[in-house]
């Protein structure tokens, strides 16, 4: 216990209270959330193009904080992801037919400090057909 007490009593002068009290404001109760949907059905060889949107959960300015998505899984060949801003959009021309499932992670980073932020996943079914 002694040795904890010597830490925090190290550290303590290296923190503000206005750092402690912006990242409780920043960090609080905010949640980042994954739009939960069915994604469209796409044909080989056809355009193809859906939107999966993240937002932040009680916050109405959700745009303006930096948004990392990530896929995990295989898309259908000639299908890929492309973010803007808090969107991930699915595209391409697909080239085999199937059913894939996939699973986005969205990671949202709140104030400047980069430990202060959530994420999420949802999984998603992509299906093509000939």
């Amino acid at each position: 216990m002694r040795k904890y007490a010597l830490i925090i009593g190290f550290l303590l002068p290296f923190l503000s209270c206005e750092a402690i009290i912006d990242d409780a404001i920043n960090c609080g109760p905010k949640d980042a959330v994954l739009e939960k949907k069915q994604l469209r059905v796409g044909k080989v060889n056809v355009n193809y193009v859906d939107s999966i949107k993240a937002s932040v959960k009680n916050e109405p300015g959700d745009d303006d904080y930096p948004y990392n998505f990530f896929i995990e899984g295989n898309l259908p060949k000639g299908l890929y992801g492309e973010v803007y801003r808090n969107k991930l959009d699915i595209l391409g021309i697909p080239t085999e037919a199937g059913s894939f499932r996939i699973n986005i992670t969205v990671s949202v980073t709140f104030g400047e400090d980069p430990t202060c932020s959530k994420s999420t996943t949802e999984s998603y079914i992509i299906s093509i057909t000939e």
